[in-house]
Formats: structure tokens, sequence, C-alpha cells
């Protein structure tokens, strides 16, 4: 049991470590990536764009804390029915591995996609938006209104809503 703990807990513990330094780096590489798709769209880059990166960081990290804890429990198990039941389960961080992994592999999507594709999304949206004016029998400061509160409102807010089936007012 000791020569588990000092030999093959540290390896795992490198191996996780591994596993969480290849979704930031990967993260980073991203946040490159869109600010040279900006660039070659010649667009301003905002606050808002670093505050998604800064997001998605977040939401990533909890994810695979989550997955991590639920690793520690599935190895405790497995050591378990090892030194007590002869079991030869290996002891590995499969889910945080396999999260990561699938962390990896949106983000290498998302480098990989093409600054043309990015310019068609945000030009359907406002296609959109002009699509949901037009149906409208609003006054013209309700229209100024809606077109405001569309520039304003982060994009991930606004296709929630649409997601959703609710209508913006």
């Amino acid at each position: 049991m000791q020569e588990f703990i000092s030999n093959k807990l540290g390896f795992l513990g490198v191996f996780v470590a591994i596993a969480y330094l290849a979704v930031f780096c990967l993260i980073l590489a991203d946040l490159w990536a869109g600010v040279r798709k900006a660039n070659k769209r010649g667009e301003v880059r905002t606050s808002l764009g670093y505050k998604r990166t800064i997001e998605k960081i977040s939401q990533y990290y909890n994810a695979l804390i989550a997955l991590t804890i639920t690793d520690g429990v599935q190895m405790f198990a497995v050591l378990y029915l090892q030194r007590f039941h002869g079991s030869g389960l290996p002891v590995f961080p499969v889910f945080t591995t396999l999260g990561a992994l699938g962390i990896c592999l949106v983000e290498v999507k998302s480098i990989l996609e093409k600054a043309e594709h990015k310019t068609k999304k945000d030009a359907s949206d406002i296609a959109h938006l002009a699509e949901a004016i037009a149906r409208s029998h609003r006054s013209p400061e309700e229209i100024a209104a809606e077109v405001a509160k569309y520039l304003t409102v982060p994009k991930s807010k606004t296709s929630k809503k649409k997601k959703k089936g609710g209508k913006s007012k």
C-alpha cells in the first residue's frame, strides 16, 4: 500500500495535472486564434470576448473539478476492491481523462473554425433581428429600443432565448 501511495498516486496526480494543463493551453490557443480571426475580419477586440474566455475557463474547470472528485471516489472504490476482494481493476482517473479529452476536442474544433463561419453566423443573427423588427408593427421608438437591446445584450443570452422559444421584448 505504501508503494502505491508513493509511486502510483504520484503518477496519477501528475497525469491529472497534465490533463488540466492541456485544457488551459488549448483555451489560450483558442483565444489567440480568436484574436487573429478578429484581426483578419477587421473587428475591434472588446472586453466582452475576453470575458467569454474567462467564463469558459470557469465552466471548464468547474466541470473538471467535479469529474476529478468523481474519479477520487471511483479510485477509492477500486482500491477497496483490490485490497479486500482481489479485483484486478486498474486505478485510473477515467472521468477526468474523458472530460479533459472532450474539452480539448471542442477547443481544437474552435481553433480550426474559419473566420468566415463566424462572420456568417453574425450576419445570420442580424438577419434574424431585421426579420423580428419587420414582423413587429411597433413605433420607431420601440424598434430603436429593440435594436439597442440587441447591441447591448451578450449574444450568448440572446441565443439562449431563441433556443428556448421565448421572444425577446
